[in-house]
């Protein structure tokens, strides 16, 4: 991002730690413009020391508390998820059991937005692939089929969502199935390859070679046999 971005001169003016202490005061004082701006600048916290300094000032509760104080923004809306991506841990279960309610409900109230569906799937790609994976899994592959068939020509929704559905079905199932319950990995499983087949071809991702497609439905292979 160029210098001049009044973005990088708002961090500039409070602050990593002070930008996060404004965003909560513009949230509490109701005001969407200062709030957007204010999630907009966080999008420059790029390195890893600015991004702890953010999250130990309580950047992620000060995000999801703006999602939930203008929940029809889309710019606030926008700008959070992308902020969510530069400061959300994923090391504590209770945080991000929150912060993935904070990220489904936007997606649910933005459904078509095509921006905002992309950086919520990305979001959920992180998510899947953190330690806290097994935290609200059949949620939130029902958020990624969501976008995924609803945004069928969008590059991002679906390279980020096939990345997140391949990332879910690595999962070991008996550890699904102990944080799900057996029919919780059963409905997990006939998504997934529900999903597979809905989802437009040619694929928009490999993994070792093969189509993200073809790598899911080897995880399924009784599913795929019965679809």
């Amino acid at each position: 991002m160029a210098d001049h971005s009044p973005f990088l001169l708002l961090r500039r003016e409070h602050g990593t730690r002070g930008l996060v202490r404004a965003l909560v005061r513009a949230t509490a004082r109701a005001d969407e413009r200062a709030t957007a701006r204010l999630l907009g600048a966080l999008l420059t916290l790029d390195a890893p020391p600015d991004r702890g300094a953010a999250r130990g000032a309580g950047a992620e509760r000060a995000v999801a508390e703006a999602l939930a104080a203008f929940p029809a923004s889309r710019a606030v809306a926008g700008t959070a998820l992308g902020a969510l991506a530069r400061v959300w841990a994923f090391d504590d279960a209770a945080d991000t059991e929150r912060l993935l309610d904070a990220t489904l409900a936007a997606l649910a109230r933005h459904a078509g937005d095509a921006l905002l569906q992309a950086a919520g799937v990305r979001l959920l790609k992180l998510h899947v692939r953190s330690a806290q994976q097994l935290v609200a899994t059949p949620r939130v592959l029902a958020a990624l089929e969501r976008a995924m068939l609803a945004l069928p020509a969008d590059d991002a929704v679906q390279h980020w969502g096939a990345e997140a559905v391949v990332a879910l079905n690595g999962i070991e199932p008996a550890a699904l199935v102990k944080a799900h319950g057996a029919l919780g990995y059963g409905a997990i499983a006939e998504a997934s390859v529900r999903l597979c087949l809905a989802t437009p071809r040619p694929a928009t991702l490999q993994v070792g070679g093969v189509d993200w497609q073809a790598k899911v439905l080897a995880v399924h292979p009784r599913l795929r046999s019965q679809a």
